[in-house]
């Protein structure tokens, strides 16, 4: 299943990143007031259902200018985490006023409780996609331990993260200071700890 959507044509995953999207937000609405009022929440007005409408449709739309279905899961930086902060929170924006304009019956804690839960929706649904497609990739990979733990072999490792061929396990360095940390995620052992590395 996971090897069938890793090798769909890029505008089918920004199909499913959108349909995903597209399931998250109105569950987050949903949520938000069904933990809000302690209840199992069904909408009972033409505002609301309105409400609900315009905000994920304004979202989506925010969500494709702010290029998060143009963004490589596998290769995701600080920057599409950026945007996704910004999306969500001009949907919440969406999601006050909308209620506001249109004289929504809505708890004020609601849009903040809905920012948090469409954070963690569609922040979480990319992070977890580009978990299991950096671990897909990782069981084909060659294992290597990189000597030297500065400037040069963070770099090197960053390179080897992203690349088809290489996963590096450890860092091998003479400096003390560095034993037993974690850089980019990869442990430094002493030299003398080569041979059970």
């Amino acid at each position: 299943m996971l090897n069938n959507l890793l090798f769909l044509p890029r505008y089918q995953k920004r199909l499913v990143s959108l349909l995903i999207d597209s399931i998250s937000l109105p569950l987050a609405i949903w949520l938000a007031f069904s933990l809000r009022l302690d209840a199992f929440y069904i909408p009972d007005s033409w505002q609301i259902a309105t409400v609900m409408s315009l905000t994920v449709l304004c979202s989506l739309f925010c969500f494709i200018k702010l290029g998060l279905y143009r963004a490589v899961i596998r290769y995701m930086s600080n920057h599409a985490m950026r945007a996704v902060l910004g999306g969500v929170t001009i949907s919440t924006l969406v999601l006050a006023l909308s209620a506001f304009f249109l004289n929504a019956e809505m708890p004020r804690s609601v849009p903040i409780i809905y920012w948090c839960l469409a954070l963690v929706f569609v922040g979480g649904s990319r992070m977890t996609a580009r978990s299991l497609v950096h671990n897909s990739i990782v069981r084909t990979k060659e294992r290597v331990i990189i000597y030297g733990a500065g400037k040069s072999g963070l770099q090197l490792s960053s390179v080897l993260f992203h690349s088809k061929a290489m996963q590096p396990i450890a860092f091998v360095d003479d400096d003390e200071s560095l034993h037993g940390q974690d850089l980019n995620g990869v442990r430094v052992y002493s030299p003398a700890a080569l041979p059970k590395v």
